[in-house]
């Protein structure tokens, strides 16, 4: 969950519901400033648009016209509470509008269409003609908030809401449109690089103590 990889230009995740958008809007105000035409991508759920730091920050980037790209991946739960127990309306995208940030809904996990809407929204930000861009993304959280198993027998959700979102499943979808050689590759090398991953995790030392210290204060 906690990744940072600068060479990736993977600025870093926080468990703090909310917290990683106001950091991306900062990073989306250093990378104006040094006109890299470089663009920031803030991923997060429907339930840190209900922090007060979402409309701060939405309403600053708006204000200056950032480069930054809001993801919403709305799976209509926080945890155990449906969406209907926390939103008076499931308007999101016009709330966002009111801030001037154009915003667009994609319902249906159609990826291709997600992906569309990012480059359009990346190139018009790259090119000085938008500030922030906002996608609503609805998909479905399948097991349960944390861990690998089911809890549908919880009583705040049900399995027949499993059943209409697996049949939408992006994956299948676009391995449907690769013919079988593709699949069998794409599947082989992902394989290959969990084993790689696995190995090398089973084969790496344990950390020296001394590394508790490191990183913790600077220098």
């Amino acid at each position: 969950m906690h990744l940072i990889n600068m060479d990736q230009y993977i600025l870093g995740t926080s468990a703090v519901v909310g917290t990683t958008i106001p950091i991306a809007v900062g990073y989306a105000l250093a990378l104006k400033r040094q006109g890299t035409g470089r663009v920031v991508a803030a991923f997060f759920g429907d339930g840190a648009t209900e922090e007060g730091v979402f409309h701060e920050s939405l309403n600053f980037a708006a204000l200056h016209r950032l480069p930054v790209l809001f993801v919403c991946e709305n799976n209509f739960l926080a945890i155990h509470t449906p969406i209907e127990k926390r939103w008076a309306t499931r308007r999101l995208c016009e709330r966002v509008r009111t801030y001037g940030i154009a915003a667009h809904q994609v319902p249906d996990s159609d990826v291709l269409a997600i992906r569309q809407l990012a480059a359009d929204a990346i190139a018009a930000m790259r090119s000085g003609v938008s500030g922030p861009i906002f996608i609503e993304c609805h998909t479905y959280r399948w097991r349960e908030h944390v861990g690998p198993a089911e809890d549908y027998d919880a009583g705040y959700r049900s399995r027949d809401e499993l059943l209409q979102w697996q049949v939408k499943d992006p994956l299948k979808r676009i391995r449907a449109k690769l013919d079988a050689a593709q699949v069998s590759m794409i599947e082989a090398e992902v394989e290959k690089e969990i084993a790689e991953a696995i190995d090398f995790a089973e084969g790496s030392p344990f950390p020296e103590p001394k590394e508790l210290y490191t990183d913790v204060f600077a220098e």
